[in-house]
């Protein structure tokens, strides 16, 4: 339990700082879960974004982008932004860390902007349950291969 307290500390210290910069927009996600997310500029290019919602527990994830490149596609340009996210999830007895590698792909039109973000990495998932067979409680924990297909509407502020 102290563990999970520190490292949820550290995620809102790192989400709370992040807040200092320009807000870029604020939206709905759907995927790995169902969120609401801000998007933050911290520099030219580079992007910091947080979610809060629904992943089968209490969901929180942050994470950050860098725009690379940009693809013009029938008209419409597409920006090209790999990067990291961390997901927390919270439920009765049960912890969930994720860690995953993406590559968002977003264009804007007007005050929206759309996105899909496909991400490729871990998910460790710690639970703590009783077992009336063995007449105790029982902890267990796996660590686990995780892909994702994330997609998302927000509106630009």
């Amino acid at each position: 339990m102290k563990k999970l307290f520190i490292i949820a500390l550290i995620a809102i210290v790192a989400v709370s700082s992040a807040f200092a910069f320009k807000f870029v927009s604020i939206g709905v996600e759907t995927g790995s879960g169902y969120h609401i997310s801000a998007d933050m500029e911290i520099i030219d290019n580079l992007d910091v974004y947080a979610r809060l919602g629904y992943i089968g527990a209490f969901g929180l994830s942050t994470g950050a982008q860098y725009k690379v490149a940009e693809l013009k596609v029938s008209g419409t340009v597409l920006d090209v932004k790999p990067g990291a996210q961390m997901t927390f999830g919270f439920a009765d007895s049960t912890f969930m860390f994720g860690m995953l590698a993406t590559c968002g792909f977003s264009f804007e039109t007007g005050h929206f902007t759309a996105f899909v973000r496909p991400g490729l990495g871990f998910m460790t998932v710690s639970t703590k349950y009783y077992s009336y067979y063995e007449g105790r409680d029982v902890k267990s924990s796996n660590t686990s291969f995780n892909w994702v297909i994330e997609t998302g509407v927000a509106y630009l502020f």
